[in-house]
């Protein structure tokens, strides 16, 4: 008879779940989130940054990566995976936690109608929620450059898709007041200038009349942003997010499921942020929609 540490092992295995990590180009299995797990996510829930490290932790801690030989550590897990396969890895966790994200009413973008679904995990894969990384080198060694132009002057800004440790890093610099007003008014956790900072590994100003030495540049976080949010113009910005979604958009995850309307017939996708339903079952536990 195996002692009761081994076999409560072998009960939470049967939920292991299989994911794609589309960045990183790897398949990996996760395992479901223990008391202690979800213990730990409520204490860290009062602080953004730490609460976003808490969740990678588990990440790191729960899932396995198809045939590596060496296992990595913490430091190098963040540096070599993705925001993206972040997000990925979350619904393999969700779903070998919870199963669904729970019971909800829809409204319908066409009548209005209220519709009570109870939407599982695997309804929110589709053909096109995942696209693979398709360059040659890995994309923590990819840079893709924007140029917009601005009267006389040319700024070009060596974008990136961020790593984990970005992300968090970037979490880290912003005030968690701040990190919440921004959940409120713009439904994430970061403002434009913050997402641009995010994406951009550095800034380099030009004069048009002279594009083979830039007059000024910076690759350092802070500056990034403090130059997003005070001397950039916001018609700069508004290229840059056109170029860049124009670039890398496809490889964020779409996770949503097919809904039809049966007081009107209408079909429609509903959908849904993982990051943001991890976080409300941080804060209030159960099913909440």
């Amino acid at each position: 008879m195996p002692d009761f540490l081994t076999a409560t092992r072998q009960v939470i295995a049967i939920r292991k779940t299989e994911i794609t990590l589309p960045i990183a180009r790897m398949g990996a299995t996760i395992t479901p989130l223990a008391v202690g797990d979800d213990l730990a996510l409520r204490t860290a829930v009062i602080h953004p940054q730490k609460y976003d490290l808490e969740i990678t932790k588990l990440i790191f801690k729960h899932i396995e990566i198809n045939n590596s030989e060496n296992k990595l550590n913490f430091n190098d897990f963040i540096k070599k995976f993705s925001h993206f396969d972040k997000i990925s890895a979350l619904w393999g966790l969700y779903k070998a936690t919870y199963q669904t994200i729970g019971k909800r009413d829809i409204s319908c973008p066409k009548c209005e109608n209220k519709i009570p679904v109870d939407i599982s995990l695997d309804q929110l894969i589709q053909q096109d929620t995942y696209t693979i990384w398709d360059e040659e080198v890995p994309f923590n060694e990819y840079f893709y450059d924007i140029r917009v132009d601005f009267d006389d002057y040319v700024y070009v800004f060596r974008t990136v898709i961020p790593t984990m440790e970005k992300y968090n890093r970037l979490l880290s610099i912003v005030p968690p007041q701040e990190l919440k007003d921004n959940m409120e008014k713009y439904d994430s956790v970061f403002t434009p200038a913050q997402n641009m900072t995010l994406m951009t590994q550095g800034i380099y100003l030009y004069h048009k009349n002279d594009m083979e030495k830039p007059i000024a540049f910076t690759t350092s976080l802070q500056e990034i942003l403090m130059s997003l949010n005070q001397n950039i113009p916001e018609v700069v910005s508004d290229e840059f997010f056109e170029k860049y979604a124009e670039r890398f958009n496809k490889y964020a995850p779409k996770f949503y499921t097919k809904i039809i309307c049966p007081q009107c017939g209408n079909e429609f996708d509903y959908e849904v942020n993982l990051e943001l339903e991890f976080l409300r079952r941080a804060v209030f536990g159960g099913r909440q929609g």
